[in-house]
């Protein structure tokens, strides 16, 4: 009775696998050819999907990245990202069903690290090339990164050009490969250097500045350096950015920006929006059992109040610096000695610059001068940089990819809407998460900068009109 039951339930087993096969089978032919509205024509979408997901187990000096190479004569946006850009409903369903059944494998971090052995044959192969070099202003970025190195590699490619200084922090609790392939990476450019200080970063403390400080103070000797023998190509803006994020606009655009802000800083500030609690109150790290880590807490010591005469505002970690502005940060007393009194309070990385930035007893150069009202409006759609927070802004806007702690992780069928937003940078993109996002909009972006396109938005905001102009005299 037992060996007809077991010999049943085989023949179930066998009867439904040959069914599940039989499925698969059907999918993969039903979804093999999608319209190519545009040319009126069938066009085989799979082989060109696959070959975004690059093996480098499979390389050859010929065909490594050969899908990412651009050259702008022959530079043509693949039929299906065509499709996803123009938010046609037929692609994002085909191209949804195609990534869920063959998902982003990113690429191996030694097969990475063995390519950079080659710095000439990386640049090649990437296609480092001058394309991007262009008459515009001198610029210089922090990055603070902790994974994703290849996610890393297309945000500094993007925005590369041998004018511009990179400096990337990396995470001290990063893994051992990860920091020496980002050290590989930095030795094969003579613009990219990584961080002279790591930090182990902890969420919501000030230790979040501190990336950024770091890659402050070593930029800034790097342009003095700079500034001896060719004072016209010393950086005038320096940027920070994180490493899961990606440009909206061209280097050209964005050099544009840049003349609007004339020497102005672009920092965030509003005045209503910011917790007193946060600097009212001692804040400490403690283990939290229903997440898992260590999370931030606000303690029940009242912090000694300082005796000064300024307001407080919450904003952004991330902005544009004069130069000056950076000088202040790293040298001047007040921001030493600002820095150490909100060392232990809530969330400083959301209020350290935007407090220098907006009160005049700091006397920044490229401060904001204008009225609070203002800010205020400004301070929920900055044109620096886009972070869809569910429910907490202004934006009604769909998210169509994941929510992570109320922040839109954005997928395919965002792209539309992102391609015509006025801002410079868009925050976030996870590496495995419907990859092809951060494909097309890194081809898109390409074309853009193939055609040489301008800025399209009238730029009148109040930082551009009430800040000071002597960040970069």
């Amino acid at each position: 009775m037992l060996i007809h039951t077991k010999r049943t339930l085989v023949k179930i087993y066998i009867f439904f696998s040959g069914l599940l096969i039989l499925y698969l089978s059907f999918l993969n032919t039903k979804y093999k050819q999608i319209t190519c509205k545009e040319k009126n024509e069938k066009i085989d979408i799979w082989p060109n999907l696959k070959l975004e997901y690059v093996n480098l187990e499979n390389y050859n000096e010929t065909n490594l990245f050969e899908t990412q190479q651009f050259k702008c004569k022959k530079f043509e946006t693949p039929g299906w990202c065509k499709g996803i850009l123009n938010h046609e409903k037929e692609t994002l369903t085909l191209v949804e069903k195609y990534i869920e059944i063959h998902p982003k494998q990113p690429i191996n971090m030694m097969h990475y690290s063995n390519l950079l052995d080659n710095c000439t044959n990386f640049k090649k192969i990437r296609n480092y090339s001058n394309l991007n070099n262009i008459n515009i202003t001198y610029i210089s970025y922090a990055i603070n990164i902790f994974k994703d190195f290849e996610q890393v590699e297309r945000l500094i490619r993007a925005l590369y050009q041998s004018s511009t200084l990179f400096c990337i922090h990396v995470d001290s609790k990063s893994s051992l490969i990860f920091h020496n392939t980002v050290h590989k990476y930095a030795k094969c450019f003579e613009n990219i250097f990584v961080a002279s200080t790591s930090y182990r970063v902890k969420w919501g403390d000030a230790s979040v500045l501190m990336p950024d400080i770091v890659c402050m103070s070593d930029l800034l000797k790097l342009r003095f350096e700079i500034a001896q023998k060719y004072p016209q190509k010393a950086w005038k803006y320096l940027i920070n950015l994180t490493g899961q994020e990606f440009p909206l606009k061209t280097n050209l655009q964005i050099s544009q920006y840049l003349n609007l802000l004339n020497g102005s800083n672009d920092i965030t500030g509003s005045q209503k929006r910011f917790e007193m609690d946060r600097i009212k109150y001692e804040w400490n790290h403690e283990w939290s059992e229903k997440y898992q880590q260590l999370v931030l807490v606000k303690s029940k010591l009242i912090k000694e109040k300082m005796n000064l005469n300024i307001t407080f505002y919450k904003g952004d970690v991330h902005g544009i610096f004069t130069y000056k502005m950076v000088e202040f940060i790293v040298h001047d007393k007040k921001s030493k000695d600002y820095l150490k009194y909100i060392w232990n309070t809530g969330h400083a990385s959301e209020h350290y610059w935007n407090v220098l930035n907006y009160n005049q007893y700091f006397n920044v150069p490229g401060g904001y001068m204008g009225p609070n009202n203002m800010s205020e409006e400004y301070s929920v759609e900055p044109t620096f940089r886009l972070k869809h927070w569910i429910g907490l802004n202004h934006i009604e806007k769909k998210c169509h990819g994941k929510i992570v702690r109320g922040l839109c992780i954005f997928g395919i069928g965002d792209l539309h809407w992102l391609i015509n937003r006025r801002e410079l940078f868009v925050n976030k993109f996870h590496l495995t998460y419907q990859s092809l996002a951060l494909d097309c909009l890194e081809m898109w972006l390409k074309k853009e900068t193939c055609a040489g396109s301008k800025l399209n938005f009238s730029y009148n905001s109040p930082i551009i009109k009430f800040s000071r102009k002597d960040g970069c005299e």
